[in-house]
């Protein structure tokens, strides 16, 4: 049972819902994520950096979705897993979308059938890997590392249509009383499945990219990147596709301290942590695809250099 924080640099919060630990010194980052840690349980703890406190935790694709309208978004989500897999599953699974982590087939190269995969991808894991590639799935993007978390508390995004390129936060621009957010997620028991990193519990399914996909798809590995999502695909919490209940405590940092702690070393650099489709060769085969998804869907983003 969690009980209040009492580490040297911590207070303590209750806002908007969430319990807010706000945070002065590093050594107390380290340890408010230890007690997490240790006092978790069942699962594994894995962390989310944002620029600002949200009401809820809900994944891309759930936002404009209702009960009424999973099943059209569902349907356009599974043919265009087709599409760039190159052929539909044809295991029993494929009619329950929510079980399809129970499918252990694999992506081969066809000379006849070209696919948008790397060969080896299982279809399991294809939509949370698309979710790491920019489009609207119904899975939240989380890492195990706290560096990479504080990473994204200090960068925001800057989209165009399909292109984007991440920008460093700024003191001068947001003023002295900026902050930088960490929530920390506990998925509750999980349990693995056939798919390497692929495990699923009464409440929350979770895949560790860098176990189910080979580093030619080099972000996810780059990233230390994980997804979460609800166990159940097709409802949801409540708003529907939550994921509030598994945030157990949200770090919130000054943005100025959060910036002076992350440093600007080249492993932390943009160039690293999305690196460029002449590197990331899974990228590259998804750019290339020449059947793009749904508009539901949004789209594969194309990342530039940023600031």
């Amino acid at each position: 049972m969690r009980g209040k924080a009492t580490f040297s640099g911590v207070d303590q919060r209750l806002e908007g819902g969430w319990t807010v630990y706000s945070i002065s010194d590093p050594n107390a980052l380290t340890q408010v994520v230890g007690w997490l840690k240790f006092t978790c349980e069942a699962g594994v703890v894995l962390y989310r950096g944002q620029s600002q406190l949200y009401d809820d935790m809900t994944a891309t694709g759930f936002r404009s979705l209702t009960e009424n309208s999973h099943a059209d978004y569902a349907e356009k989500l599974k043919d265009y897993i087709s599409s760039i897999y190159g052929q539909d599953c044809a295991c029993r699974h494929n009619k329950n979308f929510s079980s399809l982590h129970l499918c252990n087939e694999q992506s081969q190269f066809v000379k006849d059938n070209p696919n948008a995969l790397v060969s080896g991808t299982y279809r399991a894991v294809v939509e949370p890997l698309l979710q790491h590639y920019g489009l609207k799935t119904r899975w939240l993007d989380v890492v195990d590392n706290i560096w990479i978390a504080l990473w994204f508390a200090c960068h925001q995004q800057i989209t165009e249509g399909r292109y984007a390129h991440h920008r460093r936060r700024s003191i001068a621009q947001e003023g002295p009383d900026a902050k930088a957010y960490i929530a920390v997620f506990e998925t509750g028991s999980i349990d693995p499945t056939s798919v390497p990193g692929y495990r699923v519990g009464p409440s929350t399914r979770f895949v560790d990219l860098r176990y189910a996909v080979p580093s030619v798809y080099l972000r996810p590995h780059a990233q230390h990147g994980a997804l979460i999502a609800p166990s159940r695909l097709d409802s949801g919490g409540v708003p529907f596709g939550s994921m509030k209940e598994q945030v157990v405590g949200v770090v919130e940092i000054k943005l100025g301290d959060a910036l002076e702690w992350l440093g600007t070393g080249a492993m932390t650099s943009g160039h690293v942590l999305f690196p460029p489709a002449t590197r990331d060769h899974g990228y590259r085969r998804l750019l290339d695809w020449n059947s793009p998804p749904h508009e539901k869907l949004g789209h594969v983003t194309q990342f530039g250099p940023g600031n």
